[in-house]
């Protein structure tokens, strides 16, 4: 599972570095095709704000995608077994692995942590705004102040 994993990423990395910087072009184009009306009810607005939002997370998708794990600043604090070690002289292979394995959890958290922080900034407009239009300015609130205490809690 793990080699079909790796091998269909591998192949999104390559789509996007070949065809990435086009497409999200592409998308910048649609913003401008989108009608805008001055009314307070404005469908194209949302739209054109749904626009943003998917230029916006494809592009932090991409960003993602194109990213070495290895660039992410994260670090895994010493710990009482490793300074120990470390004092003593000892060159432990096993500690080694276990420190790197703690590393790529750390960057692994750190990147799933920032794209759904992203992302819900993303679509954040969106969402207030539809709640706005469904029940009014109170549930729009009430809505904004739940997905500001979600994004507290990543």
């Amino acid at each position: 599972a793990g080699a079909m994993l790796e091998a269909a990423l591998a192949a999104q990395r390559g789509f996007m570095d070949t065809y990435g910087d086009p497409l999200e072009q592409m998308l910048s184009v649609l913003v401008y095709l989108i009608p805008v009306e001055d009314e307070e009810g404005d469908a194209a607005g949302f739209w054109s704000q749904a626009v943003y939002s998917v230029i916006d997370l494809f592009s932090l998708y991409r960003t993602v995608l194109l990213r070495s794990p290895d660039a992410l600043p994260v670090a895994v604090p010493l710990g009482n077994g490793d300074l120990v070690a470390s004092r003593r002289g000892m060159a432990a292979a096993s500690g080694g692995a276990a420190r790197q394995s703690q590393l790529q959890r750390a960057r692994l958290t750190y990147t799933v942590a920032a794209f759904l922080l992203r992302a819900l900034r993303s679509v954040q407009v969106l969402i207030e705004m539809r709640a706005q239009r469904a029940l009014g300015i109170k549930h729009a609130l009430r809505v904004c102040i739940r997905v500001e205490v979600f994004k507290l809690m990543l």
